[in-house]
C-alpha cells in the first residue's frame, strides 16, 4: 500500500471512530485511541479532536468521507504523522450514515443500499450504474450505459450521448423522487416544466446589446461534486444540473 493510501485510510478510520459514538470531546478521544491501538491516547489526538470539533461543532454523520478530508488539514494530524512509528488503524467500527437535516422535501436516502432500494438494483448495479470502474469509454457497446453519436456543426463537431434504457429509468426516479423537489433558480428556463425559449429571452426584449454565450464541454466538465453543491445551495443554481451524471 502506498503511502498516501495508507494515511487516507487512517484517515479514515479515525474519522469512524469520531462518529460512532457520543460528540463529546473525551468519548471522542478515546474511541480514536482505541482505534489505534493506544492504550492512553497520544497528546496529537486531544488536538485533532478539538480541532475537528471547532469545524463541526455537531457530529456531520451524512458526511464521513468530508470528515476524514477534514481530519488531514488538522495540526494534529501533522503531529501524529510525524511520529515513527506511523499511527495505523487497529480497530475498525463501521457506522451507516444518516441525514443530519433535510433540507428539502426529497426521499430518505442516507446511503448507498437506499439509492439501490429506490432504483430497485443491487449493489454491484448501482456500481455499474455510476459507472464506479470509469468503464464508459473504454468498454464494449453492450456494456455502455451511452449510445454515442457526432452530429457535424460549422464550427465542428458534437458528441452527443443519449443514455440507454436501464440509466434513463434509473435518471427518472432520482428525478421524480429528489430533483423535481428542489426549487430551480428563475434564470433556469431549459428542460423546465412551464417554461421556455420564449421565457428566457422575454426578459431581454428591447435591450441595446443581447450577449449569448455557450460553455465548451461543460456536461464533461461538471463532476459529481459540483452537482451534488449545487443541489444543497438555496435554490438550486441553473437545471442543468439535473441530468450531468449517472453518479445520482
Amino acid at each position: 500500500m502506498t503511502a498516501e493510501r495508507q494515511a487516507a485510510a487512517t484517515a479514515a478510520a479515525i474519522a469512524t471512530a469520531l462518529l460512532a459514538g457520543p460528540w463529546r470531546r473525551p468519548e471522542m478521544v478515546r474511541r480514536v485511541a482505541v482505534a489505534l491501538g493506544q492504550a492512553r491516547a497520544h497528546t496529537w489526538v486531544g488536538t485533532l479532536v478539538g480541532e475537528v470539533q471547532t469545524v463541526y461543532p455537531a457530529a456531520p454523520v451524512d458526511r464521513p468521507r468530508e470528515l476524514a478530508r477534514v481530519v488531514r488539514t488538522t495540526r494534529g494530524w501533522e503531529r501524529g504523522q510525524s511520529r515513527r512509528p506511523l499511527p495505523r488503524p487497529v480497530r475498525w467500527q463501521p457506522v451507516p450514515t444518516a441525514l443530519a437535516r433535510r433540507r428539502r422535501p426529497v426521499a430518505d436516502l442516507p446511503d448507498q443500499a437506499a439509492v439501490a432500494r429506490l432504483l430497485d438494483v443491487d449493489a454491484g448495479e448501482l456500481a455499474w450504474l455510476a459507472d464506479a470502474r470509469r468503464l464508459e469509454r473504454t468498454a464494449g457497446e453492450a456494456l455502455r450505459h451511452y449510445r454515442w453519436r457526432v452530429v457535424q456543426r460549422p464550427s465542428g463537431v458534437r458528441l452527443l450521448a443519449a443514455p440507454k434504457p436501464r440509466l434513463k429509468e434509473a435518471q427518472r426516479r432520482v428525478l421524480r423522487h429528489v430533483l423535481d423537489r428542489i426549487p430551480v433558480h428563475d434564470a433556469a428556463h431549459g428542460c423546465v416544466p412551464g417554461r421556455s425559449v420564449r421565457t428566457a429571452v422575454a426578459p431581454h426584449a428591447g435591450s441595446a446589446f443581447v450577449l449569448r454565450m455557450d460553455l465548451e464541454a461543460f456536461f464533461a466538465a461538471s463532476p459529481p461534486g459540483g452537482c451534488t453543491a449545487c443541489c444543497w445551495a438555496s435554490p438550486v443554481c441553473p437545471s442543468r444540473w439535473r441530468t450531468c451524471s449517472p453518479a445520482w
